[in-house]
Order: structure tokens, then sequence, then C-alpha cells
């Protein structure tokens, strides 16, 4: 029994040792298992691993992204504003490019309406030059004509002397106020010449002296005796200054007197130029102290009182202190209420001027009233006959043979007919004008060689350029005898009279005829000095002439005539008499040429 249980329990035994090995078998199966698994499981973790940084990296990407998707948003939302902004802007823009766009067309239009009104202004201008200097032309022609035929009644020479001088200044006046540079604001030229104050001044004195006789006042002139006879400055600007100066001070005094004073200041280092110094000095209302300071201020006057009594516009001063700065000089005032005024003008460097051979009584001038002319044709086309009067007066004692025609249709034909030697055409006329005219004559080849001088009463320097382009010449109205003569006689043949040629003679008598200059002398002092004497007799500058002086004082074994000569010379020089220096100039030549 005991071996039957041993015998089970070992067949138990060999059967649990069976299920152990198979046990192990299984767990060491199982075992392996688990190592693969653990393997997995580490390779598993391993993978998680890198997943987990993978993820962690595309935490940190959609981060980054989306900061990067932060700041684009921001991006697009400032764009968008600018886009706003701009939109804006340009809407602005739009609206200052119409606006300019408008302002550009106002100004355009307005730009037009301001040369159409200039326009208008410049025909207004010659429009009005040619209406009053054609009267005028008539007035001036007429005295001379009348004065020539009553040399004999003094009292009659001098009032027509009296209407030839105002019409003379009105002529100036016409010409100030139709000077296109004066018009237009912030132009106005300096035209320097040589002008002869003290004809200047006395020319104003009659403009002033009726209305001064009148009143009861004195125009007294004080002119220094070493003040020079013509001085290099601008005429209309000196005139319009001493026209207001002495304008003012015979309507501002009722007693006493109005004197007006020239002096200069020599320059010790320049011969040739000087200081001026213009001193008005009245009698009249005076000025108060308190408005000294304003008196050159535009539009200003006295008071109310004085503006409803004596009139003007307060523009006078004004313009006078303007023209004065013009010319580089200076002007004050001083003044006790009640008792007068002073007001003085200094324009300094002021050059001494040539002699002017302008006037008739010189020279140069004198030898036209002895010509006559070798009875030429000459043809006038004129449409007014109180001018076609006094050309016709100016020239019926010149031997010419004058036809008068009255427009520039009838004017070709007549010249076809005539063949004159010479046409006066005026330029504004009916039928045909002188521009046309001329045109015509020009382009037919058997009358252009005709000399044509145009006569116009246009003062508009537009216009003389226009008719000095097509005619030989031109005369602007109001014509002056000698002004005509003289242009004929560069058209024409004439001859002189016996007496042409008495200045020169005359000069010549003053000479020591006992005492002649030897031979050697004479082609000496030709040689050195006639081309230098022959350029002072056209310039008179001090400064050369006192050189000339000196170099003629240091010419070798001088004969008393030539020592006695230098003195007065010098004489002349020291005073700035330029009549006299012409004269000696003359007289040196006669001498030298004798």
């Amino acid at each position: 029994k005991r071996a039957e249980k041993l015998k089970i329990a070992n067949k138990e035994l060999i059967f649990q040792n069976d299920e152990k090995e198979k046990r192990a078998e299984e767990l060491k199966i199982a075992n392996k298992e688990l190592i693969f698994q653990n393997d997995e499981k580490e390779k598993r973790a391993g993978e998680l691993s890198i997943a987990n940084i993978e993820l962690a990296f595309q935490d940190e990407e959609k981060e980054k992204r989306a900061g990067e998707l932060s700041i684009a948003n921001k991006e697009l939302v400032f764009q968008n504003e600018e886009k706003e902004k701009r939109a804006e802007e340009l809407k602005i823009a739009n609206i200052d490019i119409i606006e300019r766009k408008r302002v550009e067309v106002e100004l355009e239009n307005a730009k037009k309406l301001a040369e159409d009104a200039n326009q208008m202004k410049s025909v207004f201008l010659a429009n009005m030059s040619h209406e009053i200097r054609t009267p005028l032309n008539a007035i001036v022609g007429f005295s001379s004509i009348l004065k020539e035929k009553n040399q004999d009644n003094k009292v009659n020479t001098e009032y027509l002397d009296n209407i030839i001088q105002s019409s003379k200044v009105l002529l100036n006046l016409i010409n100030d106020i139709l000077d296109l540079s004066k018009v237009e604001a912030g132009r106005m030229v300096i035209d320097l010449q040589s002008v002869n104050l003290n004809n200047l001044i006395k020319e104003i004195q009659t403009i002033f002296l009726m209305k001064a006789t009148e009143k009861g006042i004195l125009i007294n002139i004080q002119i220094a005796d070493n003040i020079p006879e013509n001085i290099i400055t601008d005429e209309k600007f000196l005139r319009q200054i001493l026209f207001n100066l002495i304008g003012n001070a015979v309507k501002f005094t009722h007693a006493g007197s109005v004197d007006i004073i020239i002096d200069i200041i020599p320059k010790k280092e320049e011969y040739s130029k000087m200081d001026l110094v213009i001193s008005v000095k009245d009698s009249g209302i005076g000025i108060p102290d308190n408005q000294l300071t304003n008196i050159f201020e535009p539009f200003i006057q006295l008071d109310n009182k004085s503006s409803n009594k004596y009139g003007g516009t307060g523009l006078g001063l004004s313009i006078t202190k303007r023209l004065t700065k013009l010319l580089d000089g200076t002007i004050s005032v001083e003044s006790k209420y009640g008792k007068g005024s002073v007001f003085s003008v200094s324009l300094f460097n002021i050059e001494i001027g040539d002699l002017n051979i302008s006037n008739d009584m010189n020279i140069e001038k004198s030898w036209l009233k002895n010509i006559r002319f070798k009875n030429p044709i000459l043809l006038i086309a004129e449409d007014v006959l109180s001018n076609r009067q006094v050309l016709k007066g100016y020239l019926e004692t010149l031997n010419i043979t004058i036809i008068e025609t009255e427009n520039g249709e009838d004017c070709i034909s007549v010249a076809r007919k005539n063949r004159p030697d010479i046409i006066l055409m005026d330029m504004q006329m009916p039928v045909m004008d002188g521009y046309t005219a001329i045109n015509i004559l020009k382009l037919d080849k058997d009358l252009k060689n005709i000399p044509i001088i145009a006569l116009t009463a246009s003062g508009m320097k537009h216009e003389k350029d226009k008719f000095g382009s097509i005619a030989n010449d031109y005369l602007l109205k109001p014509i002056y005898k000698y002004e005509l003569v003289e242009l004929l006689t560069k058209y024409l043949p004439y001859e002189q009279d016996i007496e042409i040629g008495k200045e020169i003679e005359n000069i010549s008598t003053q000479i020591n005829t006992q005492e002649e200059l030897p031979i050697e002398t004479k082609v000496e002092l030709n040689k050195k000095f006639m081309h230098t004497i022959l350029k002072l007799q056209k310039s008179l500058n001090f400064d050369d002439l006192i050189r000339f002086g000196k170099e003629l004082e240091m010419c070798t074994e001088k004969p008393n005539i030539i020592k006695d000569y230098c003195a007065r010379l010098n004489d002349n020089i020291a005073t700035f008499d330029t009549d006299k220096i012409y004269a000696s100039l003359s007289e040196l030549t006669i001498l030298i040429n004798k």
C-alpha cells in the first residue's frame, strides 16, 4: 500500500517534474517573451521619447509660428491702416490737384486779362501820344515860322519864344508820361546824357513864372560861377525833381520869393567829377516839426485842409525822393512852420558833361541857317493840313519843290509820276497808312532807292523800332525846323551861303595875326596834338584837358602865342567854361593849320 502510494506519489512527482519542466519551459518562453516585450517597451519608450521631443519641437514651432502669425497680423493691421491713410492722402492730393488746376486756370485767365489790359494800355498811350503830339506839332511849327518872320519885333519874338519853350516843356512831360519803362513798376531806367543845367532850370522857371507873378512872388536863380555848363545825368529824372520841388515852393508860398540855389563841391582827386547841391528855398507856409519825418511818405499832405485848399495827391515828394535815390543822391528838408522851407538835393560823383552841340547858337548847328538845296523834289504824305503847312513853312526859303499828298495810296501814285528825290511819310493816315506805303515803295524797283523819312506822333518805343526798321530815318512830332533840315542834308545836295563859317571866322579874327607859328612848330604840334584836339572837341573831358594843357606847356621852344594860349586854356578849364574851352581848341586848330 505504501509502495503503491509511493509509486503513485512517484508518478505524481514525475508528472509534477514534467509539469515543472514544462512550466520551466513555459517560463523560459515567457521570460524570452518578457525580455522581448521589455525590448519593445524600451524601443517604444525610445520612440515615445523621440515623439515627445518631436512634439516639444512642434510645440515650439507652433509657438514660433503663432508669434510670426501675431507679427504678421500686426503688420497686416498696420498695412491696412497705411492703406487707409494713403487712400486719405490720395483723396486729399486729388483735391489739391483739382484745386491747383483750378488756381492755374485762374492764374492763366488773370495773366491773359493782364496782358490784354497791358495791350489796351499800350494802344491807349500810343493813341494819346498821337493825339497830343499832332496839335503840339502845329503849335511849335507855326510859332517857329512866325518867329522867323517877326525877327524885328522884339515883343512878338519874346512871346513866341515863351510859346516854343513851354511847348518843349510840355513835350518833355508827355515823353515822361508815355515812357513805358516808368509806367511799368520797377522798370525805371536811367538814361545818362549831357544836360545843360542852366537851361533846364530856366526852362522850369518859365513854367511857373506866370503863376508866381499872379501871386506877387519872385523866382530867383543863384548858380555858382564855377558850375560847368553841362553835366552828365538823367535829364528827365532831374527835370521831374526840380519840377516837383519848385512847383511845391510856388504852390505853398503867398508872399516873398522862391530861391533856387545851385552849388558844387569839386572832387580834388577827379577834376571831371563833382557833387551837385540843389536847394529850393521858399518863404511859404512851412511844415510843422511833427510832420517833417513823414513828409516824403506817399499820399502825405500837411492836413485835410491843405489838401482841399492846395489840391494834389501827396505823391510829389515821395516820387522826388525815389528819383533822387535812383540818381544815387539824397534829399533833406529844413522848415519852420509859418516861415518857409528849404529842400536840398545832393547828387554825388556827377561827371562834367560834353559841350551841348544841340543849341542852335553853337557852331555845329548854325551852319544849317545858311544852306540852300539844289531844287530837289520833296514829296509830303500827311493827312493833317496844319502839319503840311508847318513843313512847307520850314522849307519855303530853302529852294525845294514840294508836292503834297494826303494818304499812302496817293503818295505811291504821285511818286511813280514825279520821281521825287525824297519822301516825308506820316505813319498814320486814312486809306493807306505809312507802313503799307513804304513797303510797297521799297518793293518797286524804280522807286526803292528814294530815301524815306518817317514822320510819327507816336512816342512808344516799339512803334519807333518798327518804322525805324523800314524807313531810312524818322522824325518824332513835334518836328523842329533845323532837326528836319539837318536830316535832309544827309540825302539831298545843297550849297552854303557866304555867311557860313561866320563863327569860325570870328574865332580866327581873335588870334594875333601879326605873329604866326614857325613851320617846324606847326608840324610838331600837328603831329603830337591834332588827333588829341579833335578828340577833346567831342568829349571835353576835364581830366584829359588838364593833361593836354600840361603836355602843351612842356612843348619845347614855345612861342609867346602858345604860352598865352596855354594860360587862357587853363583859366577856362579852371572855371569849367565849356564854350570858351571849345573856342580855344578851335583857335589852336586854326593856328596849327594856318
